[in-house]
């Protein structure tokens, strides 16, 4: 475990020991009842700060802990903690300093006040749920981290906090199962629903209006479920599924209905984890049965550090359409790799870039539709201000046909951008609405499949725990 995890080795090996959470709570409540004295001094105490002073102060100490020397940055902060608790920014440093010094049981006074001013502060949390272990309040501690997994948290950050809740189910010997039933819901506008061409004539022929650009308004809802069961420390079963319904009502043709369940377990054996799943996922466009999906995947990733992690996994698929399209039934294959880089833990900055090869097998082997593939996909999110992220998404496919589309050989290039803002515990807690807009260009050496796409939209997600 990094050293931003030593917490759970010094709880495992003994070196803290457990205090009665009784005491903590009255040493607290002494603690605040001091501070409110005229004359109360609370061990050293420095000179009174100006506010240029403190800026200053809580510069050097961030620049202390982003470079792990969190004993010199609790020496730096503490003589200040009469004049500065209070101040959040003050308190998320000295919680974080303390808490990596050894000195949990100061930590959580700190960081509690933090989540007082900032309930929605995912760092603070993290870091009051690993004073809260430290000190062995194991269940405290677990339900923060419960509490924090179900925010859908950066992968790294997903990744220290199983190890924590791991540690715990060593200690406490019992396995807590997580259900988060979620719900989301929105609307926008499309300007080309069917994803068709914008010409209306293809060699001669007047297209159908079904397969000419369509623009339309859409609304949809979608209604989810997470469920996972520890079966060991290291192992658990996580079952998933959503059932979902879009409609566009200029473009009523291509409403969407949509059925999906997925299977898997997860592995964690240290810095790697391997989930290998199963899924099935069933489809409909107008009401009629339009393709179904079956799909084995095994996913891994390994933590070079804190801050790097490698991503890989495979994927084979079985696609099947309708009769009337069976021609374009496949078997599919694909191979993934690429990594994550989590660029400041403190404004939640991080970035991922991932490479994608791949085939479809078509089970006729006269159709057009076999071909071979190439991606590239990008992400990136930063948090802007408290409760409020900025995430971009963006990648690249090239798609090279086998078949013959109209006497000519078909290659396509797709480009894809996407920018969504995310606002958490709004408009009250527990949701998050996502604005987002999103651009695709697919350029076809064939003009039928050629096309450009706007989508702007907002979506309402509520998580219940």
């Amino acid at each position: 475990m990094s050293e931003r995890q030593s917490g759970a080795s010094r709880v495992l090996q003994g070196s803290v020991g457990h205090r009665n959470h009784i005491a903590v709570a009255v040493f607290y409540f002494l603690l605040v009842l001091f501070s409110l004295l005229p004359n109360a001094s609370l061990g050293q105490t420095g000179p009174e700060l100006s506010p240029q002073e403190v800026k200053t102060l809580l510069a050097n100490a961030k620049q202390l802990v982003l470079s792990t020397r969190y004993q010199e940055a609790y020496d730096l902060l503490q003589p200040h903690e009469l004049q500065l608790a209070g101040n959040p920014d003050y308190d998320y440093l000295f919680g974080t300093a303390a808490v990596d010094s050894g000195k949990a049981d100061l930590a959580i006074f700190a960081l509690e006040r933090v989540l007082a001013e900032r309930p929605s502060f995912a760092g603070a949390r993290l870091e009051l749920a690993r004073a809260y272990f430290d000190i062995g309040d194991n269940e405290t501690a677990r339900y923060h981290f419960d509490y924090l997994q179900g925010q859908n948290p950066p992968p790294n950050v997903q990744a220290a906090i199983t190890s924590y809740l791991r540690a715990i189910d060593r200690v406490a010997g019992a396995y807590k199962p997580i259900h988060l039933p979620n719900f989301a819901a929105g609307f926008g506008w499309d300007s080309n629903a069917n994803a068709s061409t914008d010409v209306e004539q293809f060699l001669g022929f007047v297209l159908d209006g079904n397969n000419v650009e369509t623009d339309s308004s859409y609304y949809f809802a979608r209604l989810g479920d997470y469920y996972s069961h520890p079966l060991t420390p290291e192992v658990k079963l996580v079952l998933t599924g959503f059932a979902s319904q879009r409609n566009y009502p200029d473009a009523s043709f291509v409403n969407s209905s949509d059925l999906n369940a997925n299977a898997g377990l997860e592995w964690n054996f240290g810095d790697t984890k391997i989930t290998p799943s199963v899924g099935a996922a069933l489809n409909w466009l107008d009401g009629d049965s339009n393709l179904d999906r079956y799909t084995f995947d095994v996913a891994a990733s390994h933590s070079l550090s804190d801050d790097w992690k490698l991503l890989g996994g495979l994927t084979a698929a079985a696609w099947r359409f309708t009769d009337d399209l069976e021609f374009r039934d496949a078997d599919i294959y694909n191979a993934r790799a690429g990594f994550e880089h989590y660029l400041d833990p403190a404004t939640g900055s991080v970035i991922s870039l991932m490479g994608m090869v791949g085939t479809d097998d078509t089970t006729d082997s006269d159709s057009p539709f076999d071909n071979d593939r190439w991606a590239l996909a990008f992400a990136g999110s930063r948090v802007i201000a408290q409760g409020m992220m900025l995430s971009l998404n963006a990648g690249f496919k090239n798609t090279d046909f086998n078949g013959v589309f109209f006497g000519t050989e078909r290659e396509d290039d797709q480009w894809n951008a996407a920018l969504s803002l995310h606002l958490f515990d709004w408009p009250s807690e527990g949701w998050r609405v996502i604005s987002q807009v999103g651009y695709t260009d697919v350029d076809s050496t064939i003009d039928l499949y050629t096309f450009d796409r706007t989508e702007v939209g907002l979506t309402f997600h509520r998580t219940f725990e």
